[in-house]
């Protein structure tokens, strides 16, 4: 799903185990990160460096992997919202299809 949302050719699974291995968050997780051609190993270009999304092209992008994800995994639809006008569209176009009891 990561792939296809950012049509990267490659992955990478990123693990940090114990705060001198740079974990700051206190439970297991792993980071998937994309891989490009033009860029040998992405971890380590320099987080200023890097080019970051802005909130707008984030919430796309998450809505986009989401709704990538199987269904039995994430079922619904995922929508993403960048400002408080379209978050009213979408509650008003939403009200008009589902009945509130």
């Amino acid at each position: 799903a990561l792939q296809a949302c950012t049509a990267c050719p490659g992955l990478k699974l990123l693990h940090n185990s114990g705060p001198a291995a740079g974990q700051t968050v206190p439970q297991l997780h792993f980071h998937l990160v994309p891989c490009y051609d033009s860029v040998a190993d992405p971890m380590q270009v320099p987080l200023g460096d890097r080019p970051l999304l802005d909130a707008g092209e984030a919430g796309a992008m998450v809505a986009q992997l989401r709704n990538a994800l199987p269904a039995a995994y994430a079922p619904g639809v995922c929508v993403w919202a960048a400002d408080a006008e379209q978050m009213e569209a979408l509650g008003a176009a939403l009200q008009q299809h589902v009945s509130v009891w």
